[in-house]
């Protein structure tokens, strides 16, 4: 069931003497009229205020331009609540978030959205496969350009760290990060991979394509399946 979000609130209080008996905000026995008139709003920006506003930041409109657009002449969104007349940039920023999400969603099904943005973006997909019942698992490795030439950079003494965490996201999949560190000890990813199961043949399988020819890959693990992921991938050729 779709719940949309109200246009309207109404503040009730515990304290006695807030809200009179036909539910008008107030804040003393006699006082009849709102004295803060941010406490009679509508909760969210109206439908107007947020066309307005992605389609500036549709066209290439900054979120700061945008923001100091709106505060020069508020008239020109058409204010058709409250609530607009208190806009604030975080309100800009959370529109911002919302049109870069549209534009990374390529369907409405996740799993097709990901197959098209596989196809659209070879590059920075390092290894992906995609799942085929219970037997094959969905793994997507991606690195961009820049993370391989940090890696080539910054692979001290042929030393790669792994981290992972699991049930991060609504799939609960696992999240590894591949990192190389500076000398000053700062952690930089270099690929990231996602996988449906965590069994010992699948990240080897992943590790192996994301493994840089000219350097052996070591993995820092502290449980002994690690230790012996790292000397099986050791031992393979480049």
């Amino acid at each position: 069931v779709f719940y949309g979000r109200p246009t309207t609130a109404i503040i009730l209080y515990n304290q006695p003497f807030h809200c009179d008996v036909n539910g008008e905000c107030c804040h003393g026995k006699n006082e009849n009229t709102i004295n803060d008139p941010h406490l009679n709003v509508a909760p969210y920006l109206s439908d107007e205020c947020k066309t307005y506003i992605e389609s500036l930041l549709l066209m290439g409109v900054t979120v700061d331009m945008v923001y100091d657009k709106y505060i020069e002449d508020p008239s020109n969104v058409g204010i058709s609540s409250r609530r607009d007349e208190y806009m604030t940039r975080k309100d800009v920023v959370n529109a911002w978030k919302r049109v870069r999400y549209r534009r990374s969603q390529k369907h409405s099904d996740d799993a097709m959205s990901v197959n098209l943005w596989h196809v659209e973006e070879r590059d920075i997909f390092f290894y992906y496969q995609r799942p085929n019942g219970t037997t094959v698992p969905f793994i997507m490795g991606l690195q961009t350009p820049w993370m391989c030439e940090r890696m080539v950079q910054h692979s001290h003494n042929s030393i790669i760290s792994m981290d992972s965490m699991f049930a991060t996201n609504k799939y609960g999949y696992q999240l590894y990060t591949l990192l190389v560190f500076y000398e000053q000890e700062v952690g930089v990813p270099i690929a990231w991979a996602i996988s449906s199961r965590n069994k010992i043949k699948d990240i080897y399988g992943w590790l192996a394509e994301a493994k840089n020819e000219e350097n052996a890959l070591v993995l820092i693990g502290r449980s002994m399946r690690s230790l012996r992921m790292m000397r099986q991938l050791k031992s393979k050729p480049s």
